[in-house]
């Protein structure tokens, strides 16, 4: 098995096109991918001014994403896409490849919504792997405090760097390997079996 990481940032909870709330009307603003190799990949989208109206404070509270700042930093939606697409064919080349996340059916979601025909047509795994259930299953095994199950809080638990804020899709990615990969080290250390799917 192989590893990709996952995180993306968005407007809103639920995708643009098949959202049928109008007042949650969820775009992609940026996308990382760290694959276990070290490789990485991030985009910043500018969303138009329509997508951009429909954005939650909420979630542009966590991401500090601002208008002037995807203006001058993002590139259009169509050539974020083909720029992952790019990536993926060019680092991802085997049926052995997973993606990660921290909240797996979030990402899955927006990700295949928005460029799941291309995944399909470069014929992409698309397995998705939650960590959440993973930090729990191995840190309750090793006494950690596994209530609070955010980035932030699972890298103080590991001693390991925590991703910077606000919170950026890249850094994101960049802390679920950090996280994933120290989990991994100190359970093998302390003898802790590993769940099986994930081996």
């Amino acid at each position: 098995m192989k590893r990709c990481f996952v995180d993306l940032e968005t407007t809103g909870l639920n995708p643009w096109r098949d959202n049928k709330n109008k007042n949650d009307k969820g775009v992609i603003l940026s996308a990382g991918f760290v694959l276990e190799t070290g490789a990485e990949l991030e985009v910043i989208i500018t969303p138009t001014v329509e997508e951009w109206g429909y954005a939650s404070p909420q979630a542009l509270e966590v991401n500090g994403m601002t208008w002037d700042f995807l203006k001058e930093n993002g590139e259009l939606f169509e050539d974020a896409a083909r720029r992952i697409i790019e990536w993926l064919v060019e680092n991802i080349n085997s049926e052995e490849w997973v993606f990660y996340a921290q909240n797996a059916p979030f990402d899955k979601k927006f990700l295949l919504h928005f460029i799941g025909d291309w995944l399909t047509f470069i014929n992409m795994p698309t397995v998705w792997t939650d960590l959440i259930p993973i930090y729990k299953n191995v840190g309750r095994k090793l006494g950690l405090n596994v209530h609070y199950q955010n980035t932030h809080h699972i890298s103080k638990q590991l001693g390991v760097p925590e991703e910077p804020k606000p919170h950026q899709a890249i850094e994101g990615a960049r802390a679920l390997k950090r996280n994933y990969d120290a989990l991994r080290k100190l359970a093998a250390e302390k003898d802790v079996e590993w769940p099986e799917h994930d081996k």
